[in-house]
């Protein structure tokens, strides 16, 4: 990818993606990547900008990402799901950290817990410039919502689909990423809460000590940890659930079509017209060219 890039030496270059950190798991590709762009930013010094989520959150993030994917599970929320190697290699933070410390240099890493109350105005966005030296935000577009997590009736109404709509799938996700706003009930937890603070105290120790060698802090994360649910089950979707899901699907869908259907009525007026007046210049052309003969 970034082989393509030119760097334009009087200017700040962004790379950002959420993935980065698995190049770290990838010697040859990492050793790759590290020279094309050190061979690409000669005139440039490269920082690195790492924002940590809690793990717990990152557990549910994931299995909720892994349901809206085509070929990722399709299985309501296990307690083995934070036992699987991927899971437990996202968490270790430590192992990510040091890898980029060792690379680029601590001088040149800056962490950042990724908690709403610890980012710059509550928004990553904001946060992300006010690191990047970005003072002056007059004129830029900044969501304050970004990257919404779909309700777990959204999430559940996809796992439930997810087999008979392989070839839509990834279509539906953003078909319903349209109503996903609309679908206001009070937020349930996907994944086992219990197990969720299990693997928060199962890692805070590691956090708080990358909190003290590189924040100067003696807490990572600030937000409390999740309550024990010993009533916790994973979500069964209702028949009046998955209504109200299918409901606000169709309207929305409606609706779009409706709209595509006006903005092409639209279209075909003003090609009306076009054409009209093409035809009428040209009939008065040929007008002009018969009285000359």
């Amino acid at each position: 990818m970034i082989g393509n890039i030119k760097l334009d030496k009087t200017k700040n270059i962004i790379l950002s993606n959420e993935n980065f950190f698995f190049i770290s798991g990838n010697p040859a590709y990492f050793k790759l990547f590290r020279d094309v762009l050190e061979k690409k930013s000669q005139d440039h010094k490269i920082k690195v900008i790492l924002y940590l989520r809690r793990q717990d959150e990152i557990m549910e993030s994931m299995y909720r990402q892994d349901i809206q994917d085509i070929n990722h599970r399709n299985y309501k929320f296990r307690d083995d799901y934070a036992d699987d190697p991927d899971s437990r290699s996202t968490f270790d933070f430590k192992k990510y950290v040091e890898f980029f410390v060792k690379e680029f240099g601590k001088e040149n890493v800056i962490i950042k817990p990724f908690e709403k109350d610890q980012l710059k105005d509550k928004n990553v966005v904001s946060d992300f410039l006010d690191i990047i030296g970005v003072k002056e935000l007059e004129g830029l577009n900044i969501q304050q919502e970004s990257n919404v997590t779909f309700s777990h009736e959204i999430v559940e109404y996809l796992r439930i689909s997810k087999n008979f709509t392989p070839v839509l799938h990834k279509r539906l996700t953003n078909y319903l990423t349209m109503i996903n706003p609309r679908v206001n009930s009070k937020p349930i937890s996907m994944a086992n809460p219990n197990l969720k603070r299990k693997i928060a105290i199962e890692y805070e120790k590691m956090n708080d000590d990358i909190a003290k060698e590189y924040l100067g802090k003696n807490k990572l994360f600030e937000k409390p940890l999740p309550e024990n649910d010993p009533d916790w089950k994973p979500y069964d979707m209702s028949v009046e659930d998955s209504v109200k899901v299918s409901s606000l699907l169709f309207i929305s869908l409606t609706q779009k079509f409706f709209t595509l259907q006006d903005d092409l009525n639209i279209m075909k007026g003003a090609l009306k017209q076009y054409l009209e007046g093409q035809l009428k210049l040209e009939q008065e052309k040929l007008k002009k060219d018969n009285s000359k003969k």
